[in-house]
């Protein structure tokens, strides 16, 4: 048996994004129709922002590949984000979107059986174990599998005025509470456990790039393990890592922000006679992003050009006001050259300070006199207009 973990895919209603995600869900799709994949467990924050059903929107693109990866597989099991991106709602939506597409918001604990061949395929039913007796329903059948999945901590009931470490161990006392349920459970069934989690383990590393809110839970590794489940693999955090041997997070799927320069990776389970093997794949079209800080001096650009190979490049530059028409074309395309064609350019401007004192400012009798000693001071250049603008202003005001 095969199982592909995903999480934090993030699909959004942005081109660019869309583009990018786009590229890495096609790569795993193309392993999975070489590779069979019986399960695909999928850890949270489908979505990056709430968004409608219409043409063009990341609803619709992942309405297209959910059903893909449950053409592929056995089943298809979701569970949800934090809220800043899967919405109230919004993937209890999925769920049933195919048959074999599970969708849930609420804890579950889903036992997986082969009941028979249908139509020359195995036939798979699923039984939730925290809320049905399995035993009555399918007669001491033993599971292939349990996928448990824990959405997001929800603590606003737990919320108090009351410091987040205080917090923090009200919510960790009742999120050990249910993970002992789950290990209760777990511990009736000979069979493989996995146990999906979206959120904040004690020990992660945040990839440069990514902000995670200051009101998060954390939850201890220790805790997660009361489960009894065999392998975890988490979302939340978008560096792909190993939390313990049987506990990784499994990464984005595609680079979302400026110096998230780590690797992409897809995570396989292999389970086979009771043992569960990991291979870490690589996803090629996920690239580094790169911010790369210079300025433009004495007529030519000055940086550091030490990138990642394949790298998408922000070039952010200083340059002084009077040199912005020293920069050529030459020069332009030699940044491209060096970065790539879809190099972003970021120019900061630094105005020429100019001297702005002046005797002559300070006893202006009026304001028209005062702009006209300014701009001697200053070299600007003052219009007729303008002289008249200024007086008809004087004028209503009584200056």
């Amino acid at each position: 048996m095969r199982i592909l973990p995903l999480a934090d895919i993030h699909a959004s209603s942005a081109t660019k994004h869309q583009d990018k995600l786009r590229r890495s869900l096609d790569q795993i799709i193309e392993y999975a129709q070489e590779i069979k994949i019986d399960y695909f467990p999928i850890s949270g924050d489908i979505w990056d922002s709430l968004q409608a059903y219409r043409e063009g929107t990341g609803v619709e693109m992942m309405h297209g590949y959910l059903r893909k990866l449950a053409s592929l597989s056995k089943f298809v099991v979701i569970t949800k984000g934090n809220r800043e991106h899967d919405a109230t709602g919004s993937v209890s939506l999925l769920h049933k979107l195919e048959p074999n597409i599970l969708a849930y918001e609420d804890p579950v604990n889903l036992a997986f059986y082969e009941t028979g061949i249908y139509k020359g395929t195995p036939h798979t039913r699923y039984v939730d174990l925290l809320r049905e007796n399995a035993e009555n329903l399918l007669e001491g059948i033993p599971p292939e599998v349990i996928i448990g999945m824990m959405p997001y901590p929800n603590k606003a009931m737990l919320v108090k005025d009351q410091s987040i470490d205080e917090n923090n161990f009200d919510y960790g006392a009742v999120f050990e509470g249910l993970m002992d349920v789950f290990g209760l459970i777990n511990d009736k069934y000979h069979c493989p456990k996995i146990l999906g989690f979206h959120g904040n383990v004690n020990g992660a590393r945040i990839s440069t790039g990514q902000s995670v809110k200051g009101h998060d839970i954390i939850i201890s590794p220790l805790s997660l393990m009361k489960a009894r489940a065999d392998y975890y693999p988490l979302g939340h955090i978008h560096l792909a890592q190993d939390i313990t041997p049987t506990m990784r997070y499994v990464g984005c799927p595609w680079n979302m922000s400026w110096g998230e320069t780590d690797q992409k990776y897809f995570t396989v389970l292999n389970l086979e006679n009771g043992l569960i093997t990991t291979e870490h794949i690589p996803l090629i079209a996920a690239r580094p992003m790169v911010e790369v800080i210079g300025e433009f001096k004495d007529g030519k650009f000055i940086y550091e050009n030490h990138i990642p190979k394949n790298a998408e490049v922000r070039f952010k530059y200083t340059i002084i006001e009077n040199e912005k028409n020293l920069i050529t074309d030459e020069q332009e395309a030699e940044l491209k050259k060096a970065f790539g064609d879809d190099v972003r350019i970021d120019p900061t401007v630094i105005p020429v300070q100019r001297e702005s004192r002046s005797e002559d400012i300070m006893s202006a009798r009026t304001t028209l006199d005062e702009v006209r000693e300014y701009a001697k001071v200053t070299g600007e250049e003052i219009t007729r207009s303008i002289e008249k603008k200024i007086a008809e202003i004087q004028d209503v005001e009584g200056i």
